[in-house]
């Protein structure tokens, strides 16, 4: 939008824009000059990232740098030169404080219960990840067997005696897949898969929180969302349904691919680890309810 075309728009439009400066706090207003940096900067950026929109997308994001020249419309002066580079050690601290942040951090609600070290943590999961319940063929999971480059943990899954085998599926890239399974290998394992409620305190919302604990009693937030509000949770309790009925077993399928055409839906070549796993109430745990 040209607010500054010709003095018979300015009549019609009076733009007020307002400024949080770092030192100077909160401005009601920015004078006109100020704007256009502000347009130089957003015009530069939106070429960079067209020029550049598939390097960005890589993890991490590698050193990119370019040079345009941008010319401000409604002034008569010459284009100005701009240089744009990424900056691949800032985007990578950048992340892992967002990792850190993502989901936030639930607190058993049985804090006088001192006997009971539980703890709850939301590290594992990367940011950007995308997970999903799903059934799985069985021919897919036999089908894993014979892939070379995959961790498996069929443990109860062997014993289902069914052509359906319901699974949470973990998708990320394969970096952060690999991290994951790692991780799990090193606690032995996933012993259970579990939902809790999830209360944030600050905004009174009330969640639905996947859970999973692994051999050394360490509970990990796999994801959170309110049953209202998602198509997860309209259609989970159906797969909860099913898992019931194979004698609560099911699966955890961590694979790649979550920035890819094959986001939410995983093949076999996109699976990288399968764990064995057991449904539980979180009541059985003492974790029914946790609080943020």
């Amino acid at each position: 939008l040209n607010l500054f075309e010709n003095e018979k728009q300015e009549e019609k439009i009076e733009a007020l824009f307002g400024s949080i400066h770092p030192y100077e706090g909160v401005r009601p207003i920015v004078e006109q000059e100020e704007i256009y940096p502000i347009y130089i900067a957003i015009q530069a950026l939106g070429e960079f990232i067209n020029q550049f929109e598939s390097e960005l997308e890589e993890e991490p994001i590698p050193l990119l740098q370019a040079n345009y020249e941008i010319k401000i419309p409604w002034l008569d002066t010459p284009p100005i030169p701009i240089t744009i580079n990424s900056m691949p050690e800032v985007s990578a601290e950048l992340e892992e404080m967002m990792d850190d942040d993502e989901l936030g951090i639930f607190f058993d609600d049985d804090d006088d219960d001192d006997d009971d070290d539980v703890i709850i943590s939301d590290d594992l999961i990367p940011r950007g990840s995308f997970v999903n319940f799903a059934i799985v063929s069985r021919n897919f999971i036999n089908n894993l067997k014979t892939k070379s480059s995959i961790y498996l943990d069929l443990n109860v899954i062997e014993d289902i005696e069914d052509d359906e085998i319901p699974v949470m599926v973990i998708q990320t890239t394969r970096p952060k897949a690999k991290t994951i399974i790692e991780q799990l290998d090193e606690e032995g394992g996933v012993e259970y898969l579990f939902f809790s409620k999830g209360i944030d305190s600050f905004e009174g919302i009330i969640y639905r929180i996947a859970v999973i604990q692994t051999m050394e009693d360490i509970n990990y937030i796999i994801t959170e969302f309110q049953e209202s509000k998602s198509s997860m949770g309209k259609n989970l309790q159906k797969w909860i349904d099913k898992v019931s009925s194979l004698d609560n077993f099911c699966g955890i399928l961590i694979a790649m691919g979550a920035t890819g055409a094959s986001r939410g839906n995983p093949s076999f070549k996109d699976t990288l680890g399968f764990f064995g796993t057991t449904l539980i109430s979180s009541e059985e745990l003492g974790l029914e309810e946790l609080i943020r």
